[in-house]
Parts: C-alpha cells; sequence; structure tokens
C-alpha cells in the first residue's frame, strides 16, 4: 500500500525524530490511527475518520498542502481546533515531514475512494 510506504518513509526522516509538542503527538496518534486502518477488518470508516483528523492537524484542510503557510501554528491545548478537526490552527512541521504528510493524505483518499467512499469534504 503506498500510503503505507508514505508513512514509513516519513517515520525514517531525520526531523521526524526531533518533533517534539503537538507535532509529535499528532505523528503519534496518526500513525497509531493509521495502524488500525490496515488491520481492522470492519468499520474501517472509523479508523480512517481518525487518521484524516490527525492529517487536518498536521496539515490543515485537505487543500491546504498545495499551498502551505509559513504563519501555521500549534494550537493553544483546549483551544477550538486543537485536535485537528475544524482544521483551525495547524500544527507546524518540517517541510520534508510536511510532503510526505500529503502524500500520505493524498494516497489514503485514494484508498476511500477505492473502497466505495464518497470523498467526503
Amino acid at each position: 500500500m503506498a500510503a503505507r510506504d508514505a508513512l514509513n518513509q516519513l517515520t525514517q526522516l531525520p526531523a521526524a525524530a526531533q518533533l517534539t509538542g503537538e507535532a509529535r503527538t499528532q505523528v503519534t496518534q496518526l500513525i497509531a490511527n493509521f495502524n488500525e486502518l490496515i488491520t481492522t477488518q470492519s468499520q474501517w470508516r472509523a479508523s480512517y475518520g481518525k487518521t484524516a483528523a490527525n492529517l487536518n492537524a498536521l496539515l490543515g484542510p485537505d487543500n491546504a498542502d498545495a499551498a502551505p503557510t509559513a504563519a501555521a501554528v500549534a494550537p493553544t491545548p483546549g483551544e477550538p481546533g486543537a485536535v485537528g478537526t475544524s482544521g483551525v490552527g495547524t500544527v507546524e512541521v518540517d517541510p520534508a515531514i510536511r510532503a510526505k504528510l500529503a502524500e500520505l493524505r493524498r494516497n489514503l483518499t485514494e484508498f476511500e475512494k477505492a473502497m466505495g467512499g464518497t470523498g467526503q469534504e
């Protein structure tokens, strides 16, 4: 699966070892949720939703990876958007990590379409 390869490559980046704070938390959760997604036999949509939420927290809304902004900052814990579901207040990550996350998102979107998903907005 191409998404698994992208995530594996992300974890091998030197910048990945230097992640701290919210970025480290979101990437750790992303890995756990992705592993749940690829091992589940049913109810894959719930796992997919959690994985997509992690990606939104790290990258912003689905269209944000095309034009990343330098002004992206980590939200204050408890602040709206802190869990990344709204796309408000994305976490600042290294450009190499951002590129791999964007690749992972594209691969997961293709997976959802192949599984009969609706390409939810």
